[in-house]
């Protein structure tokens, strides 16, 4: 009674979550209503934090509960599509060691480029998965640098013509681009998942495009990155699912991939990139046939 503030706690259900002080009330001598008033609304508060921290607690829960569910799925998903791969790599290595002296040089040049090829594939595979878990990640810093389109670009091309199907891909490459705000190193893996999926899902004879071009409009504009295909397309009811992680789109009759289907987190990967450098990622039909994987990136000054 002699103090000059009034302290009272915050009163939930079998815990008081705070305290509340009112300073120089107590020197003013508040009569027992004003002191019942005042708890009571002491009252409602600590309920009402007693309700938020259970609030909190429930959606803390609810996203570890998510989070474990992708990682369990995506655990799954990776160790199927490591096993095809390493299992080819293991058999043409193994032939190589143990009968590299009863096979000419084209056996060998065959089994080597296996192996070269389908560590390619394990590699991309990782560097989607690492991608995607870092992209998830709360609070992601981007590595941005001023970077010119022309040399993102080629350097791409550099390495899909290294590949036989490589030389399907035509560039279409405005003039004078404007450079891009951007992290490098995830703008050429996005265009590296859909240039290897425009390969796999369309016809081996089919050319594949990638169009770079200026788009006006807005404060500063934005860049187009398109790549297109000739292949079967992709469903109207299918276009905002494939973009989702574990959804797989189903190759075309008489692909160059002969059919396969990867993990389903390439175009989840690319999304997320877009999405990371504020731009987007659609598809589009296109009228004669075959899809248009359209991502823009927003400029700046």
């Amino acid at each position: 009674e002699e103090q000059p503030d009034v302290y009272l706690p915050l009163r939930g259900r079998g815990a008081a979550p705070g305290a509340a002080v009112l300073p120089g009330l107590g020197a003013r001598k508040p009569g027992a209503e004003l002191r019942a008033h005042l708890q009571a609304l002491c009252d409602q508060m600590g309920q009402a934090l007693q309700r938020a921290a259970l609030s909190q607690a429930e959606q803390q829960a609810r996203e570890q509960a998510r989070e474990q569910g992708v990682r369990n799925a995506l655990l799954a998903a990776i160790a199927h599509d490591y096993r095809t791969p390493l299992a080819t790599i293991m058999g043409a290595a193994s032939s190589l060691h143990d009968q590299a002296d009863r096979m000419d040089t084209a056996q060998r040049q065959r089994l080597a480029a296996c192996v070269v090829d389908e560590t390619q594939r394990l590699a991309r595979l990782t560097d989607n998965t690492l991608q995607l878990a870092r992209l998830g990640a709360p609070g992601v810093t981007l590595r941005c640098d001023w970077e010119s389109a022309e040399d993102i670009v080629g350097a791409l091309l550099a390495r899909v013509r290294r590949r036989p199907e490589g030389r399907r891909v035509h560039v279409h490459l405005e003039p004078g681009p404007p450079l891009l705000w951007c992290d490098a190193l995830l703008v050429s893996q996005l265009l590296d998942n859909l240039v290897d999926n425009a390969l796999k899902y369309s016809p081996p004879d089919s050319p594949v495009e990638l169009q770079v071009r200026h788009l006006a409009g807005g404060l500063k504009g934005a860049v187009l990155l398109a790549v297109r295909d000739r292949g079967a397309g992709v469903a109207p009811a299918w276009r905002e699912r494939i973009f989702q992680v574990f959804q797989r789109g189903q190759a075309s009759p008489g692909a160059a991939s002969g059919g396969s289907t990867g993990s389903g987190v390439g175009l989840a990967v690319c999304k997320a990139i877009a999405e990371a450098h504020g731009g987007t990622l659609t598809l589009r039909g296109r009228t004669r046939g075959g899809s248009s994987f359209e991502c823009t990136l927003p400029l700046r000054d």
